[in-house]
């Protein structure tokens, strides 16, 4: 998490682990000493009440927001009877804890969102920027952005932050897929410049050769840009590589399997409880489906073929196709 990174002195945040069950991902957090009553920063009920009561914890926000890039901006109650100035996303909470320690909870939106490029408005809660592309961004963005909690000089807020969606998803993309056909002519598989140490003010790795883990070294180089995973199938039609092509599209098909099977064990788990074999079956028909082999070895190109036109390849337009983009590369189908 970034804001561990920065270490703010008396912020403390809970201990969270990712648990991944049977085709659920689950967030467990230690309990903290707080309730409804030691609330001191933003909201807890969706902007009935907000609240920004302590300068202490106010100070710490700017701080964090002055690392992060992020902007100050005014948030409103709902019935519009008090407003507040917080540096964060109004949901992020504050608390003062039966301990006396500060506490702050909820950072699932800390980062601004993308512009919102369809009707789909709830977008802007979860489609967010990375890090590392705001810490180069020339000025904050506000959090709140194209959220309830952003009407106040929503017309500056929204519009600086469209204006940064778009320098990501034209230059800042079309430049990282320029340095890997760069790579590739250059012999180089690996990571965005090659021998070089240092691309765009961002430390990177290299490779020797196209044998090297590019497909994790892809990923590595993709968040140093502050690229998202989301935008691997624009930065796949922007890159003429064959070998990088393949990379890409080796990254989002396993990506779409993982979620497929994640799916159907979740079907599983609704029927009751399972013993873990069936689990193990339903990973094995997805695998036979997959490559079009059944126990015995025998082909069933068939029904691989039927799958992956009906359930591989409409997942991953889903989740990877955006910006109003109508098709999938040819190169993508016969992948």
């Amino acid at each position: 998490m970034a804001v561990l990174d920065y270490k703010i002195d008396g912020l403390h945040i809970p201990l969270t682990a990712l648990i991944n069950y049977r085709g659920y991902t689950l967030i467990a957090q230690a309990k903290l000493p707080i309730d409804k009553t030691t609330i001191v920063y933003g909201t807890a009920n969706a902007g009935l009440n907000v609240y920004c009561e302590s300068p202490e914890f106010y100070q710490k926000m700017k701080l964090l927001s002055e690392k992060l890039n992020i902007k100050l901006h005014r948030v409103w109650n709902i019935n519009k009877t008090k407003h507040v100035d917080l540096y964060t996303p109004a949901d992020l909470e504050g608390h003062l804890g039966f301990d006396k320690r500060y506490y702050a909870v909820d950072f699932s939106r800390i980062f601004p969102p993308v512009a919102p490029h369809n009707e789909n408005r709830t977008e802007c809660l979860y489609q967010l920027m990375r890090p590392e592309f705001l810490r180069r961004y020339p000025k904050p963005l506000s959090s709140d952005a194209f959220t309830v909690f952003g009407r106040e000089d929503k017309h500056i807020n929204n519009i600086d932050v469209l204006q940064a969606t778009l320098l990501l998803e034209t230059e800042v993309i079309s430049s990282f897929a320029r340095d890997l056909d760069s790579c590739s002519r250059l012999g180089l598989g690996g990571a965005v410049g090659g021998a070089v140490g240092v691309k765009d003010g961002v430390s990177v790795s290299s490779f020797e050769s196209e044998e090297d883990n590019s497909v994790g070294q892809l990923i590595t180089d993709l968040h140093l840009r502050g690229i998202n995973v989301r935008y691997l199938m624009l930065l796949f039609m922007l890159v003429h590589s064959p070998y990088w092509r393949g990379v890409i599209a080796t990254e989002m098909t396993a990506r779409t399997c993982k979620r497929l099977v994640q799916e159907k064990w979740r079907q599983v788990y609704s029927l009751g409880e399972q013993a873990d074999e069936e689990y193990r079956l339903v990973f094995l028909d997805f695998v036979k489906d997959l490559f079009g082999s059944d126990v015995e070895g025998e082909k069933g190109e068939g029904k691989s073929a039927l799958f992956w036109e009906s359930e591989v390849l409409p997942q991953l337009r889903r989740r990877f196709l955006g910006r109003g983009r109508k098709q999938v590369a040819p190169e993508i189908i016969s992948f």
